[in-house]
């Protein structure tokens, strides 16, 4: 075995070891799980938010009207009310939002909901709703049919025909697109968070102790390098195949157990044929790319790391940058079409914000998407090069002043 594989077994398995690793994993599978209950919850509540109405009427109106599907609010078929008393004591009690009292047939209506009540009070679809009812019965009063008066009041059909270009999003599509970049966005920074911190921990603990002097001993300094990068690979590949093989359990245990219907009201099946695969597969491959340059940012970085302080002053310089490609996705998903957006998704470090937000809106070719990728491939060879010839040239250089100090002297030598 090489001493480059020997030093990344060494930097997996010890990371195997260490439970803030395995928090890492789930910890934004934790976060997806409480923002999908809130959302869950909040459309229960919205649900629930529907006002409950009570409705005085006669026997005849009263049951026309409670078999027609209620949209927009909720009838209540146990409560009856017969004087002003009843009903004023109904609202201040809370047991209904509103109540609507027809009198006769229909020859007048009110509907009397508690001052201060914040429901939205649905006035306007009982307006239609009574409406109807009321030519309905007029109807049967002069001798029509049921399935006459229907044919005189069917609508029209009408079919509607949108008309765009392959690459155009429906409205549908567009929320669906800014959904999947937000998502796509959140977890690539909370993973490469991660990994930066890793990674500083890696380089920059052993210099700063000195323990880098035994090691560079036996191993050379190129190696040591690589066989740490290849290290981080093995736990970015393994968290990869972990949320995979997860997923598929998921998947599995849901229909096993009889949920198969939570399942489908995920509709995976729409998100992956309306984007199609070339689309996934570029989203994935920017999600890595992105992921790689922020590690060997921070691996180069760190080559500069002398003292445990300069730590956390090269987590907060990579952790600020990777809040740059959030705050630019955010613009791009309501101006994706502005020249600086338009730039800023070809290049490194940026793509993985309004380049996926543009492929996700339809906005950038599929062609785009492939350039910005082999931009960034690009970009991560030479920065891989420029990373291990700085290691190997501060490796065991060692200087009292701060990170930011350090990083300018170096660049006024070149």
């Amino acid at each position: 075995m090489s001493k480059k594989q020997i030093v990344a077994l060494g930097v997996f398995s010890r990371r195997l070891r260490s439970a803030s690793y395995y928090w890492m994993i789930f910890g934004p599978l934790l976060m997806c799980l409480i923002i999908g209950g809130i959302n869950y919850f909040v459309a229960k509540s919205v649900t629930k938010s529907e006002p409950k109405i009570a409705v005085v009427a006669t026997p005849q109106v009263k049951a026309a009207l409670m078999s027609l599907p209620a949209d927009g609010y909720r009838l209540d078929k146990k409560l009856t009310l017969t004087n002003q008393k009843q009903i004023k004591r109904a609202l201040a009690q809370k047991k209904v939002d509103g109540v609507l009292v027809i009198k006769g047939d229909f020859k007048s209506a009110r509907y009397l909901y508690q001052a201060g009540n914040d429901k939205n009070q649905p006035t306007q679809v009982l307006t239609a709703i009574l409406s109807k009812l009321k030519s309905s019965l007029a109807a049967q009063k002069a001798g029509l049919s049921p399935k006459q008066w229907q044919e005189i009041t069917a609508a029209v059909p009408l079919k509607t025909e949108v008309i765009r270009q392959s690459n155009q999003k429906s409205e549908d599509d567009k929320q669906i697109a800014k959904g999947i970049s937000f998502v796509v966005v959140v977890i690539l920074f909370l993973v490469v968070s991660s990994y930066i911190g890793i990674v500083g921990s890696e380089l920059g603990n052993e210099k700063s102790s000195h323990l880098i002097e035994a090691l560079l001993a036996s191993v050379p300094a190129r190696e040591h390098f690589s066989g740490k990068m290849l290290g981080i690979a093995y736990l970015i590949s393994f968290q990869l195949v972990t949320y995979f093989l997860m997923g598929g359990l998921f998947y599995v245990g849901l229909q096993v157990a009889g949920y198969g219907k939570l399942v489908n009201d995920l509709h995976l099946e729409k998100y992956l044929t309306s984007f199609g695969p070339q689309f996934w597969l570029l989203i994935c491959l920017i999600i890595v790319l992105s992921l790689v340059l922020y590690v060997l940012l921070a691996a180069l970085l760190a080559s500069f790391v002398s003292r445990v302080e300069d730590i956390s002053q090269l987590s907060s310089m990579v952790g600020m940058l990777v809040m740059v490609p959030y705050i630019f996705a955010l613009i791009a998903m309501y101006a994706p079409n502005v020249l600086a957006v338009k730039i800023l998704s070809y290049l490194p470090f940026i793509i993985n914000g309004p380049m996926v937000v543009r492929l996700a809106l339809g906005e950038a070719s599929l062609s785009a998407g492939w350039i910005a990728v082999g931009i960034s491939a690009l970009a991560a060879i030479g920065l891989y090069f420029l990373a291990v010839n700085a290691y190997q040239r501060n490796a065991l250089t060692y200087s009292n002043k701060s990170l930011f100090v350090t990083l300018s002297q170096a660049l006024r030598r070149k």
